[in-house]
């Protein structure tokens, strides 16, 4: 006799177990640029676009208008401040201190078209998270 002839709740379990199975898919996916303007991103077999999509700071400058025809590594991006610091130093002259003064860089990650890209999906479906560029190694 069957495991399921004796137990009639062992079919009903692995039958919702196996549509659960199905119905869950895994939170992160990696989709492909296909357009930067507009953006649209295919993943999990549909195309994104810009209202399906949320970014990361540092992906936002590819989809910010930018002034006088700047590139994404052009003063837009995340800012950080580099503290001064001072290094120890010789050369012919002697030994000594070099100082590098306080300043602020910019940096953003630059994509383009066929970028694989990793994305987060929403718990409903319904908005991907655009996380950042992903590379071989």
């Amino acid at each position: 006799m069957s495991e399921s002839a004796r137990d009639p709740y062992v079919g009903i379990n692995q039958h919702i177990s196996q549509r659960a199975s199905n119905e869950q898919r895994p939170t992160y996916t990696i989709g492909r640029i296909l357009s930067l303007d507009p953006i649209k991103i295919r993943a999990d077999g549909i195309d994104l676009e810009k209202e399906d999509l949320r970014v990361a700071e540092s992906l936002y400058p590819n989809f910010h208008e930018r002034p006088g025809g700047m590139t994404p590594d052009e003063d837009i991006g995340i800012r950080t401040r580099l503290p001064e610091a001072h290094f120890p130093c010789s050369c012919g002259l002697g030994v000594g201190i070099a100082i590098r003064p306080e300043e602020y860089v910019t940096g953003a990650t630059k994509l383009s078209v066929d970028d694989e890209v990793l994305l987060m999906r929403s718990n409903d479906g319904q908005t991907y998270y655009l996380i950042d560029r992903m590379v071989a190694l």
